[in-house]
């Protein structure tokens, strides 16, 4: 992730406000090879697109999953599209004490699914451009593609160097 940022009362998590931009450019799948590929204009075109943004416009709370629902506007290379991220209860504060400072974190996970091809991210489909070995590759790319983002939230007032001896 680039950058991100979350206000959030967590008595009146309905009134929260969520951004999110991820770099692309830092995409990893584990292959080298598949990860350049994936970053090419076959699909990311990271040098054109470099992030895939993301800001809420609801949030809700599901109780009865004890989870917290982020509907919002996702933007992938030139198409946006509304999405729900499902994210676990931001956990309790946690006070860190490294290299000299101190800071109060949380943490959550949020999750989504999207069909790749909703953003153009087809591999030659859409331009009729698909070459015999393009659709072999694809078919071995899913069509669903799950978003995983991992966030760690640092209290903004609470970041303070400690005093030195």
């Amino acid at each position: 992730i680039e950058s991100g940022e979350l206000k959030v009362d967590p008595n009146a998590v309905a009134s929260a406000e969520f951004e999110v931009k991820m770099d692309v450019r830092s995409l990893t799948t584990g292959v080298l090879a598949r990860d350049n590929h994936v970053k090419s204009k076959d699909f990311l075109d990271v040098e054109k697109f470099p992030y895939i943004n993301f800001k809420s416009t609801v949030v809700r709370e599901d109780k009865a999953n004890n989870k917290m629902l982020i509907d919002g506007i996702i933007s992938i290379k030139d198409k946006t599209k509304f999405i729900t991220l499902v994210a676990n209860p931001i956990s309790e504060e946690v006070r860190l004490d490294k290299n000299g400072g101190t800071r109060i974190v949380r943490g959550t996970v949020a999750t989504t699914k999207i069909n790749r091809y909703d953003f153009g991210i087809d591999y030659g489909k859409s331009t009729g451009e698909a070459s015999v070995l393009s659709k072999i590759i694809d078919g071995g790319v899913g069509q669903e593609i799950e978003i995983f983002i991992s966030i760690e939230l640092v209290k903004k007032d609470v970041i303070a160097k400690k005093a030195k001896k």
